[in-house]
């Protein structure tokens, strides 16, 4: 082989070198822009959820995390819109009239029916002789299902789900739990989803209404949050890595909202967090936004611990 030979195939080598290194560099890129993607963020930065602890500074926690699965890398943000007034409210259920006030809670009361609306809740209920039976439970819920979109409690794309159903038997003087066959009354707990992730506003409970329907048809009774679960203008972010969640959940990042057992001075806690759920949480009036959170529960019995820990889903520099 010449000098010139051996120069032409170190460079051909010191080319086909650059070529791989170029290839290499630009599959890590993507691959890091896959594995942390940053979203639209169309909002811009965020406010923090707004969770407070339940615990004293005084307690001492030590937890870890120890639990699988797997997490989107986004997800949407939702700007919440504006909550329900009383008055409309009132109208929408044939109240008409002045309410009464008192503590920031409004009365309205009819011949049959009583109106009950705070700040964040409302509570709406009738007392009549119910009729023939006709309706069986799955028509119960689609009546409920349909009275709350009435009342634009829930619209844009919002699916409402029933988490639970308890068979009362009412009158005018007494209210009990009984069988389905039995049963004058259907109290339907429900649920809300968007893009198939459960919507809060109790941290630890997924019911957001409640209605009762009567078997003849009619609706007896609804209770709930005043939010209205419509949201229409969103934008995308980055959620936190699993590793990331238990390393959070190591360092005590989580706001703790619900412990079982009674906290004394000085107390020591050792706690493993043995689920995470993603959820939506509607963290009444406090903020103009729709947020994800991970709710982290843990049971064990056996130490009579069973708590409830909250952690910030989106990654940190998403937040203001």
């Amino acid at each position: 082989m010449t000098i010139e030979e051996l120069k032409n195939l170190i460079k051909q080598s010191y080319l086909y070198v650059l070529a791989v290194v170029a290839v290499l560099t630009v599959a890590l890129l993507v691959y890091i822009y896959l594995d942390n993607p940053r979203g639209e963020q169309g909002f811009g930065n965020l406010p923090a959820p707004k969770v407070e602890s339940k615990l004293s500074d005084k307690v001492k926690i030590t937890s870890s995390g120890n639990f699988s699965g797997s997490f989107p890398k986004v997800i949407n943000v939702y700007k919440k819109a504006q909550a329900l007034d009383a008055k409309d409210l009132a109208k929408k259920l044939e109240f008409t009239g002045e309410p009464k006030v008192e503590n920031d809670t409004f009365y309205w009361e009819g011949l049959a029916k009583s109106l009950t609306v705070t700040k964040i809740t409302f509570n709406f209920l009738v007392n009549s002789t119910i009729g023939a039976k006709t309706l069986n439970e799955e028509e119960a819920f689609t009546k409920a299902t349909a009275t709350l979109k009435s009342l634009d409690l829930a619209g844009g794309d919002i699916v409402l789900e029933k988490i639970g159903t308890a068979y009362l038997l009412v009158n005018p003087y007494h209210v009990e739990e009984v069988l389905v066959s039995n049963a004058n009354v259907y109290s339907i707990q429900m649920g809300a989803k968007l893009d198939s992730v459960k919507v809060v506003n109790s941290l630890g409970s997924g019911t957001l209404y409640t209605v009762d329907i009567g078997v003849d048809g009619s609706v007896r009774k609804i209770q709930g949050s005043l939010e209205k679960l419509s949201f229409t203008e969103k934008s995308t972010y980055p959620i936190k890595h699993l590793s990331t969640v238990k390393k959070e959940i190591k360092e005590e990042k989580l706001k703790v909202v619900d412990l079982s057992n009674k906290i004394v001075p000085n107390q020591q806690l050792r706690v493993t967090y043995n689920k995470a759920e993603l959820v939506y949480y509607l963290s009444t009036g406090s903020t103009e936004y729709l947020q994800p959170i991970f709710l982290l529960t843990s049971a064990e019995p056996f130490r009579g611990n069973m708590m409830t820990g909250v952690l910030e889903a989106l990654k940190d520099e998403v937040y203001r």
